[in-house]
C-alpha cells in the first residue's frame, strides 16, 4: 500500500491527457493495430545506434511498419517530428527491436493549437 497521498490532476492536464488516448485510438483505428502489438511505454534499446536505452511513449506494430507516438505534455512547444532529435532514434531502435522496416513517428502536443498537434515524419 502506498503512503503517499494521491495527487489531483489539473482540468487543463485531464483534457491533455483525453487529447493524447483520443489520437492514440484514432492511430489504432486508422491502421488496425491488434491489442498485442500496441506497446505503451515501451523501452527501446539504442545501443546499435551508440545510444543506451529510451522510452517511447506509445509503439504500434502494423508489419512492415512501427508507429512511433512521443507525447510532449509540457507548455512549450517541441517543435516539428521532422526536426526533432529524438525521432529517428526511436524509429531506428523501434524497427530493429519489432523487425519493422518502415518507421512513421509523431509528436504530440497537446496543449497547442488543434492544427498544430500532430507532427510527423
Amino acid at each position: 500500500m502506498d503512503d503517499e497521498p494521491e495527487q489531483e490532476v489539473d482540468g487543463w492536464t485531464a483534457i491533455c491527457v483525453d487529447r493524447c488516448v483520443e489520437f492514440a485510438d484514432q492511430l489504432i483505428s486508422r491502421h488496425q493495430v491488434e491489442p498485442k502489438d500496441i506497446h505503451v511505454e515501451q523501452q527501446l534499446d539504442m545501443r546499435s545506434i551508440g545510444l543506451r536505452t529510451g522510452k517511447a511513449d506509445l509503439v504500434l506494430v502494423v508489419s512492415p511498419l512501427c508507429i512511433i507516438v512521443d507525447w510532449k505534455l509540457g507548455f512549450l512547444d517541441q517543435g516539428d517530428a521532422d526536426v526533432h532529435e529524438q525521432t529517428p532514434a526511436y524509429a531506428a531502435a523501434a524497427c530493429e527491436q519489432f523487425g519493422c522496416t518502415h518507421a512513421l513517428v509523431y509528436i504530440y502536443q497537446p496543449r497547442q493549437p488543434k492544427d498544430l498537434r500532430a507532427s510527423s515524419a
